[in-house]
Formats: structure tokens, sequence, C-alpha cells
């Protein structure tokens, strides 16, 4: 990609139609949480798109509230593998045509893949 940080916002909308990641509920809160210190040039850049993570309001303010040392810890803690889930949300996504297909299985990628407090 030339350098350029991915961003898009159908992929985005899609990941907000998944279940957190961390309590497997579905809501109308849900937020894609961009991993930290993954593919961000800079202090203070967001990651890119694809380096996401589907998290409920509550988790996600959890994680925020934490700061970066504990963030990846309570990932951790939460028994969540974030980078090989975004990464396989988004292969779901670029490997994916209609976007009820893509949904579906990123909603199946979610649900698989471990997390919990």
């Amino acid at each position: 990609m030339s350098g350029d940080q991915f961003r898009d916002k159908r992929y985005l909308r899609l990941v907000r139609q998944c279940a957190c990641a961390v309590c497997k509920i579905y809501s109308h809160d849900v937020d894609p949480h961009h991993l930290m210190g993954r593919g961000s040039r800079g202090a203070g850049m967001k990651a890119p798109d694809d380096m996401v993570i589907p998290l409920c309001r509550a988790h996600h303010n959890k994680l925020h509230d934490r700061g970066a040392k504990i963030h990846t810890e309570l990932l951790e803690v939460w028994g969540i593998d974030a980078v090989a889930l975004s990464a396989d949300l988004f292969a779901a996504f670029r490997n994916g045509t209609a976007d009820m297909d893509i949904l579906n299985r990123m909603r199946a990628i979610t649900m698989s893949h471990r997390g919990g407090e």
C-alpha cells in the first residue's frame, strides 16, 4: 500500500456488527478497537483499520482507562490474542464479496476466539 495506512469505513462498519471479543455480546455499542503499537507510526497515531478488534463500549473504555502498558496485559488476562483475531477478521473481509457473507464469517471468527473475564 505504498506506506499508507489502511482505512476503510465499510470494514469498520462490519466490525461494529460483531460481538465483543471479551464478553461475546452483540450490542449497538460495539467499537472497533485499534491495537496500540501495531502499524502506527508514532505516539498518538492510530493503528491502521485492519488492526482492530470488536469491543463493547464497557471493555473498550476499560482498556483506554488503563494506559498502554496495562492495555496489552489486560487483553492477555481476558484471553484475547488480539493480533490473531484482527488478522482473521481482516482476512474474512479481504476474501469476501457480499457484506452479509463477510459479516457472518467475521461473527463466527469473533465467537470462536477465546475471550472472557
